[in-house]
């Protein structure tokens, strides 16, 4: 069970797919050393995760490429797929980071930028193209 349960923690946090909750035993009061600890083991089936929304996605461009469109066309649908199927999360802290590294000049501005919800210009500029080369290797 507790395998299923990291599991199962692991795919909820790196995608937007909806699987079940496996409950731990005394849920009731579960402390936050605890909670740390859950998701710390789930870390062991990330790798496996990304496996999954990588055969998925493959899966996805063998039938576009049987579909009467534009191979082009088909490679921007996976990326919107990987982006929509990720929920962007890996997206976000990408952008947060180069605006911290790049607009901070000591540890305490980088963390204070990379906190902030909003991108700035460098984190727009750093994901067109990380997600053009990201095109381009797919092409």
């Amino acid at each position: 069970m507790k395998i299923l349960r990291d599991l199962s923690l692991a795919i909820r946090f790196l995608t937007i797919i909806h699987v079940i909750s496996f409950p731990t035993p005394n849920n009731t009061n579960q402390n936050e050393e605890a909670l740390e600890e859950n998701f710390a083991n789930s870390m062991a089936f990330f790798p496996l995760v990304g496996m999954l929304i990588g055969v998925l996605l493959v899966a996805l461009r063998r039938i576009f490429y049987y579909l009467p469109i534009s191979p082009l066309v088909g490679d921007v649908l996976i990326l919107i797929v990987w982006i929509w199927l990720s929920g962007g999360l890996h997206l976000d802290g990408f952008a947060d980071s180069v605006d911290g590294f790049l607009g901070g000049h000591n540890k305490e501005e980088i963390l204070k930028i990379m906190k902030d919800s909003s991108t700035g210009a460098k984190g727009v500029v750093a994901l067109v193209s990380l997600l053009l080369l990201k095109f381009v290797l797919l092409v």
